[in-house]
């Protein structure tokens, strides 16, 4: 029997020097708290990211400040279960 893959896919593209963040959960059960590397060249530590497409509308307009996690730029968000955000730095 095949075993699902529940963790999160998280990846940036970045257009014009403009960092946009895409994560999806493959859990169907449970929400994920999770921190995503993004470009440490166009990203220093205490910058704004905002959710600007979430499967869960409440999630929207949240921001996420990036933080230095073991020498890693990152943001910090949490994905319901089966759930998609997209984020864009502000």
């Amino acid at each position: 029997m095949k075993k699902r893959i529940t963790d999160v896919i998280a990846w940036s593209r970045v257009l014009s020097e403009e960092e946009y963040i895409l994560a999806v959960n493959n859990d169907i059960e449970n929400k994920k708290e999770v921190y995503i590397k993004i470009d440490p060249y166009l990203n220093d530590e205490n910058h704004e990211f905002i959710c600007i497409y979430s499967s869960h509308k409440n999630q929207i307009g949240n921001k996420a400040s990036t933080k230095n996690i073991n020498g890693n730029i990152c943001i910090k968000t949490e994905i319901n279960k089966k759930g998609r955000v997209v984020y864009k730095k502000i």
